[in-house]
């Protein structure tokens, strides 16, 4: 009877041991270490937010690169009515979708919560002046002031939407965008610089003929310079009519609305024209500014380059 007992005592031992060293093997081949049983998909739930917010700033990101160069193109000069209403519709989409991310994302900041607060307070105003269902009407004036301050929000909205998603792209995608996107802005550039010395040289080679032109609206904008005179500068708006078509044109020599001036203007393109009293010199703020962008492109790229040479030496590092 002991043995019988102790042959019983000697069993359990010997299946307890055996259970031990399951537990033991199971415990080291699961996921987490503790034996329990591999969940199905942890993060699948949390993937798919993370993957639309990528996604969102990917297509906000573009959009943003559209309503800049729509925005850039406004300030450069008169456009038909269509492109405005295109620019409406782009900018609201734009800032009114910004705002509301802007929003949502305040608790991200801690105690500086106001300053996102501030910028998504401005983009839900340029939203609302942007609505093309109830249109706002100002001056021309009121509104290049306004479009160079949503160009400004507009690049910022760029530069946060790409810091958004960039983390998430492969070093190589991330590589090819910044190319990709130089070479969007050198092409835009490109092709106003070549559009400008084409007019220029149409204007001021090509124009032959001459007509009678008269202004009919003044421009009027705040100087404030620190090597030149200080004040309000008018710029006159001239049309003149050719074989029942109107054309139109600027200058600084006339300022007074109903003015009579002579223009020249090319009879292959009437729309290369120009005040008859000026000269090429009054080109020199489009030439200055075209420099100005060309250094800044030139900086860009190398700025760009010196990133993908010290990119593989941080890699290298841990």
């Amino acid at each position: 009877m002991q043995w019988k007992v102790a042959s019983r005592k000697i069993f359990l031992t010997n299946g307890q041991t055996a259970k031990r060293h399951g537990a033991v093997k199971r415990a080291l081949q699961s996921p987490q270490g503790d034996g329990s049983e591999p969940t199905a998909s942890p993060r699948g739930h949390e993937q798919w937010p993370r993957t639309w917010g990528t996604l969102f700033c990917v297509v906000m990101f573009f959009a943003s690169l559209v309503a800049a160069i729509m925005l850039w193109k406004a300030i450069g000069g008169k456009h038909p009515y269509a492109f405005y209403t295109a620019l409406r519709w782009v900018c609201f989409s734009v800032f009114f979708c910004s705002a509301i991310a802007t929003f949502r994302v305040t608790r991200e900041y801690g105690e500086a919560w106001f300053m996102p607060t501030i910028f998504g307070a401005v983009l839900g105003a340029l939203a609302v002046l942007f609505n093309p269902l109830f249109e706002f009407h100002f001056r021309r004036e009121t509104w290049r002031v306004i479009n160079i301050v949503s160009l400004v929000c507009v690049l910022l909205l760029i530069l946060a939407f790409y810091g958004r998603f960039a983390g998430e792209l492969p070093a190589q995608i991330k590589r090819a965008a910044k190319l990709i996107i130089w070479f969007i802005a050198a092409g835009l550039v490109a092709y106003y610089a070549v559009d400008g010395a084409v007019n220029l040289y149409g204007k001021y080679a090509l124009a032959t003929a001459s007509a009678t032109a008269t202004v009919f609206e003044v421009d009027e904008e705040a100087v404030d310079s620190e090597i030149g005179p200080s004040g309000v500068k008018y710029t006159g708006i001239y049309r003149f009519q050719l074989n029942g078509k109107t054309y139109y044109g600027r200058t600084d020599h006339h300022d007074e609305a109903g003015d009579s001036l002579l223009v020249r203007y090319n009879p292959a393109n009437p729309e290369q024209n120009r005040d008859a009293t000026g000269d090429i010199f009054d080109e020199t703020t489009s030439f200055i500014g075209f420099v100005v962008i060309v250094c800044g492109l030139y900086w860009w790229l190398k700025w760009i380059l010196g990133s993908e040479k010290a990119m593989p030496l941080r890699g290298e590092s841990y």
